[in-house]
């Protein structure tokens, strides 16, 4: 593992050295609103009940202000990451993490279950982050693109964005597994006895036999190194 995300090793000090690439995101997004700290911590503060109960085990070696300024650096950097991950700039050197192996791990550290942050934090952080004049793109059509190069390939078949799905998704890595198992529509084609063919879409459920932790609201450190299988054995990139 490369990066800690969330609180179950917020404390390991092999993990530290990316701290400094946490705060360089962190403040190129609080930059791009013109935004203090305590405005985000303000807001994050009003989840924080609401994202301590997401985790399966009690969070009490956090103090209230640290859980929150948890919530703030971490987040800034999975939306700072990805933004850079699914950016159209060719200018790979402007980019705070440009290096090819690191990219490569923290997108599998960031399927971990135990390195999990609550959906809404990182969509309300998302949605704060954003300015009035940029270019507008919801935070699930950011994971949707960024899956595209996260995902080995062949990659699984997008999804259609409803408006009340996302509401749905507890964690990054659950977004992930939803995109992969979610049962899409299966032709079926039909010949009437005119021989004109009719075509129809049934339900596959391809959700079967699939580990239920992900679809549990808990993010539990029970499942260390709880991964995609194929992430780990195919390359991230061509």
């Amino acid at each position: 593992m490369l990066v800690s995300i969330g609180p179950y090793h917020i404390e390991d000090t092999n993990l530290m050295a990316m701290k400094e690439k946490k705060l360089m995101y962190l403040h190129l997004l609080l930059e791009r609103r013109n935004v203090s700290q305590e405005t985000y911590k303000l807001e994050l503060a009003k989840l924080e009940e609401r994202a301590r109960q997401c985790y399966a085990d009690p969070i009490n070696y956090l103090k209230s202000h640290e859980f929150v300024e948890m919530m703030l650096l971490d987040g800034c950097f999975i939306i700072g990451f990805l933004q850079e991950l699914t950016s159209e700039d060719e200018d790979g050197d402007a980019r705070i993490i440009n290096v090819e192996w690191m990219v490569s791990q923290i997108c599998r550290d960031m399927m971990l279950l135990e390195n999990q942050l609550p959906y809404f934090v990182l969509s309300t952080l998302y949605d704060m982050t954003i300015g009035p004049y940029q270019r507008r793109r919801s935070f699930w059509e950011t994971l949707m693109v960024a899956f595209n190069f996260m995902l080995p390939k062949p990659r699984p078949r997008m999804i259609n964005v409803r408006q009340n799905y996302t509401q749905e998704i507890k964690h990054f890595l659950h977004a992930a597994h939803i995109l992969c198992h979610y049962p899409l529509p299966e032709k079926v084609i039909t010949v009437n006895s005119d021989g004109n063919s009719d075509v129809t879409c049934q339900q596959r459920n391809t959700t079967k036999n699939v580990d239920q932790r992900l679809t549990q609201p808990l993010i539990g450190s029970n499942s260390t190194r709880y991964v995609f299988f194929f992430v780990w054995n195919y390359p991230l990139y061509n």
